[in-house]
């Protein structure tokens, strides 16, 4: 059986450490259950019948959770839920080049796509090649990427990106990642296409404090955000070009999250009554939206 060329690369990845283990749950057994469908689908309609497998018709039937007579690589990967650390732990032993791994024997006895794989791994060298300091995160001089793709990134405004942010600051870009790795295969490193993925990712920036005031700019960049860049244009921000140019501080013709906070900073008082009183975010927005105008 002719192993693909995408699985093969995840699996040297495995195999090289390039995946570390902070890898979500899931990865290892979705990998798996991705490399089984391929290898086994003779008639390449990317599900398997019980001639194109070794498995017991009681196996089989198991796993054909909708009874159709074929297993889909979503049933695959229900049949290998949970089963991450016994397939880790294969390929980490460098058997993933064998034609027979050990997925069938999971599937006797016994989610996200290969793109989302890709993805997760990505994320993962990400930190892997620019951690310097080595403490499974990135500050702003490791991430290596602009302050507003950082601030965006940084979702829980602790100062330095997880995996996870990273991995979130992907969404919506899997496909260039899968593309990434088909052409350049494992020798190349992520690291300068995922900066230019990064740096426009789509996440709005999180508030670098808690307050009332910060809640209401982040309810009224949200709200106005169009194109989900988390910055506001002119049009997006209907205020005067006087008004827009003086809260445009840094003069990169959109208004920043952090601009819209410190402007409305000086109100947090009247912010706290609001949202002490429940007043609904429409009535916070237009509140903010007057202050805006008049500052």
């Amino acid at each position: 059986m002719r192993i693909n060329p995408k699985l093969a690369n995840l699996q040297y990845m495995y195999a090289n450490g390039d995946a570390t283990s902070g890898l979500p749950e899931g990865t290892y057994s979705n990998l798996a259950a991705a490399k089984y469908v391929k290898d086994n689908d003779k008639d390449k309609d990317k599900c398997l019948t019980i001639d194109e497998v070794t498995l017991s018709q009681e196996a089989f039937d198991k796993l054909d959770a909708d009874k159709n007579g074929k297993i889909d690589l979503s049933e695959m990967k229900d049949g290998l839920k949970g089963q991450d650390a016994a397939i880790q732990a294969y390929y980490t032993n460098r058997k993933a080049s064998s034609k027979n791994d050990n997925t069938t024997s999971l599937l006797e006895d016994s989610a996200g796509s290969l793109t989302d794989t890709y993805a997760n791994l990505a994320a993962a060298k990400y930190i892997k090649e620019n951690d310097k300091d080595g403490n499974s995160t990135l500050s702003s001089t490791e991430a290596g990427l602009s302050a507003k793709a950082f601030d965006k990134l940084d979702t829980d405004g602790n100062g330095v990106l997880s995996q996870k942010e990273i991995r979130a600051g992907l969404t919506d870009q899997e496909s260039t990642v899968e593309a990434f790795y088909e052409t350049n295969g494992t020798s190349s490193s992520i690291s300068n296409t995922l900066a230019s993925l990064l740096e426009n990712t789509k996440l709005t920036p999180a508030a670098s404090d808690s307050t009332y005031s910060a809640k209401a700019a982040v309810s009224f960049v949200t709200n106005k955000d169009a194109d989900k860049d988390g910055s506001l244009s002119r049009t997006e921000a209907a205020l005067s070009t006087t008004a827009f140019d003086k809260l445009d501080t840094d003069k990169d013709g959109t208004l920043e999250l952090s601009e819209v906070q410190a402007a409305i900073k000086a109100k947090e008082s009247n912010y706290k009554t609001y949202y002490a009183n429940n007043i609904s975010s429409s009535t916070i927005n237009s509140y903010t939206s007057s202050l805006l105008k008049t500052i």
